[in-house]
């Protein structure tokens, strides 16, 4: 008997360590709108993502694993991609005669490294068996700091203004909130179907709203893709419902699209659909923008090094921000709007390539049935299609932490302390 309560006060224990770990973790990756009130933002950023990769490192690898042949994959993917970039680097610094490109480098070294100890089979005393409530926890106080945002009483570093306030939130970008909102929320949707717990089935869904109505395109993209692919990832027998959610929803985008066609002066939800409707058309404000951004960068790739890239750290944010400001200035053409042609303009086909077959390898870890959170994950990746996403910190870091967080609900519900 004694015995067994020592057992159990150890598990505990280490529950609570691990909980607590991804707590902070989780909250220095979606404040650093906050770091931003205290320093000046490249050194919140370079703060920001030396603390994930040292939570990453404290959480993630006191504990040795064994390389199965999935984790062969990753690592292989990883190395070649490493590879590749550093001979992209090289050929850019022989062209350009420049050293940007050590940041860049040194960007994506830093998250590899983090998918390298976030991304496998994690053993159970691996596990967090309270993260649910953290994730929880976190999403409301983003949406509660963003709906106060929206309501003019407080304005946040990174907000922005359209019909109604764009809310940065405490992630320090109007165009960081929404993305990391639809990713929660679809944790918690995912959470409910495990735990039955119908908090966690509203606050998915007014997360996923919350996303809507911060007239974001590229988190109602996540939002809408994740529904789309949904019935794809998940059998038949449990898809009914959705399927008949996916055809009510169609129908009201095909109404949508005939009536808001047009911006309103006098309906906020009129606006809010038409923000949506809109993303489909190539004239609307932003989006002739980007079409326009996408020929001028494809043009540009077509006259570079297809295969390998010769423009490493160049068109990037990433690099960009750590400019001085005149040379910000400088370098703003150099934003591709979508992470495949920031990619082929850094690191050409083979970067690319090698880059999506990382996040396909990470997705493999997430558990099998754990539909909603498969689902949004290929959400994730199409949105970044349109929108250089993957050097957005909190989203990327977030993304590779799936496979734990899949791994750890799945322990939350099998092992009861």
């Amino acid at each position: 008997m004694t015995l067994r309560a020592t057992t159990l006060s150890h598990a505990n224990l280490k529950v609570d360590r691990l909980t607590c770990f991804f707590f902070l973790l989780l909250l220095l990756a979606v404040s650093r709108g906050v770091l931003e009130l205290i320093v000046a933002k490249k050194f919140a950023m370079i703060f920001q993502f030396g603390g994930l990769m040292a939570f990453s490192a404290v959480l993630f690898s006191p504990h040795p694993f064994i390389i199965t042949s999935k984790q062969k994959w990753l690592l292989a993917m990883i190395l070649l991609f490493m590879t590749e970039s550093f001979i992209s680097c090289i050929t850019t610094f022989y062209k350009n005669q420049t050293f940007i490109w050590v940041v860049y480098i040194t960007f994506n070294a830093g998250l590899l490294g983090i998918a390298l100890v976030t991304v496998r089979d994690f053993r159970p005393k691996e596990l967090a068996r309270g993260i649910a409530l953290i994730i929880l926890l976190i999403g409301w106080v983003l949406m509660g700091v963003g709906v106060i945002e929206q309501t003019r009483l407080i304005k946040m570093v990174g907000s922005g203004d359209m019909y109604l306030i764009r809310p940065a939130s405490l992630t320090g970008s109007f165009l960081h909130y929404p993305i990391l909102m639809a990713l929660l929320g679809y944790i918690c949707i995912q959470w409910y179907t495990l735990s039955k717990k119908t908090l966690y089935l509203w606050s998915g869904f007014l997360f996923c709203f919350s996303t809507i109505i911060s007239f974001s395109r590229s988190g109602a993209l996540i939002v809408l893709a994740t529904i789309f692919f949904y019935p794809l990832v998940s059998p038949l027998k449990k898809s009914k419902r959705i399927l008949c959610i996916l055809f009510l929803f169609i129908l009201f985008l095909v109404f949508a699209f005939t009536t808001y066609t047009k911006e309103s002066r006098n309906s906020l939800f009129h606006n809010i659909v038409y923000r949506v409707v809109s993303s489909v058309n190539t004239k609307s404000l932003g989006n002739n923008v980007r079409i326009n951004i996408w020929d001028r960068v494809t043009t540009e790739w077509l006259d570079t090094n297809l295969l390998i890239g010769e423009e490493a750290g160049e068109y990037t944010n990433s690099s960009n921000n750590l400019r001085a400001k005149k040379q910000m200035n400088m370098n703003i053409s150099k934003v591709t709007e979508s992470s495949v042609l920031q990619l082929l303009m850094n690191f050409g086909i083979l970067g690319m390539v090698l880059f999506y077959g990382i996040l396909f390898q990470i997705m493999r870890f997430i558990e099998p049935e754990h539909y909603w959170m498969r689902a949004v994950f290929l959400g994730a990746m199409v949105q970044t299609l349109v929108y250089q996403s993957i050097e957005v910190v909190p989203f990327i870091v977030l993304l590779f932490l799936f496979p734990w967080i899949s791994q750890s609900l799945k322990a939350q519900t099998e092992i009861k302390i």
